[in-house]
């Protein structure tokens, strides 16, 4: 169903008609909810971000989006009803994708009045932050772990390993030296095999011998692909 032709139902307030109207091909997402919180209308933005097409969505309870039965009822008590603040707020909310991933956002939310003075229905832009808040959590911790008093330095080398895999979501993580054509490990954290410091190889046949001959940053994500010898130990 493309939610941009879709339309609301007929008993749905003229002011949420409007807000609709507004913010069909806005790109960031947008959900209505009726005064009762049943949800009305969403945009392609919506749909994008969370997985779900209107007719998924139309009629339901907008707890359907909330990883929290609890959050649902907070922001109820706290932002989304008749007697409550209509100002618009920003806050920060967890949802629920479609496919059950939990989506960290951003949410701007704020009452839709009706000609008559009384809450409509209740309006609310989701921004996904997911990946910023990732990203911000691992530089707090990477500081964390270099400014530490109590790590010396090879515990912090291997924090920082451990960091790094976790958040690039890598298996091995290694801090080498080369000395002429010999590629030695200093410090290693792997989740597939021990790779021991100390574990030699021969520099041509390493995948750092690219980096070493670039003249810029360089990043291999396909390793086989890009010329490599996958039969090297390195790559095993």
């Amino acid at each position: 169903m493309n939610v941009a032709q879709a339309t609301l139902p007929e008993e749905s307030n003229s002011a949420l008609t409007a807000v609709r109207a507004v913010f069909q091909s806005f790109q960031e997402a947008l959900v209505l909810a009726d005064a009762d919180r049943k949800i009305v209308w969403c945009n392609q933005g919506l749909v994008d971000l969370l997985g779900y097409e209107l007719h998924d969505l139309q009629g339901q309870s907008a707890r359907i989006l909330y990883t929290e039965t609890d959050d649902f009822i907070l922001t109820g008590k706290t932002r989304f009803n008749r007697a409550g603040n209509p100002a618009q707020q920003t806050y920060a909310m967890a949802y629920r994708h479609k496919d059950g991933n939990i989506i960290q956002s951003e949410t701007t939310g704020w009452a839709v009045f009706g000609d008559d003075g009384n809450v409509a229905g209740y309006a609310a832009i989701i921004r996904n932050v997911t990946e910023r808040l990732k990203v911000e959590t691992a530089l707090s911790n990477l500081y964390a772990i270099s400014s530490s008093q109590s790590m010396n330095g090879p515990e912090k080398i291997d924090a920082i390993l451990a960091l790094g895999s976790s958040f690039f979501k890598l298996p091995v993580a290694l801090v080498s030296m080369i000395r002429g054509d010999t590629y030695t490990v200093l410090f290693s954290n792997s989740a597939l095999m021990d790779i021991p410091p100390g574990t030699q190889f021969k520099l041509g046949s390493t995948f750092c011998s690219k980096t070493i001959n670039a003249t810029e940053p360089l990043a291999l994500h396909a390793a086989d692909a890009d010329g490599g010898d996958c039969s090297h130990p390195a790559y095993k």
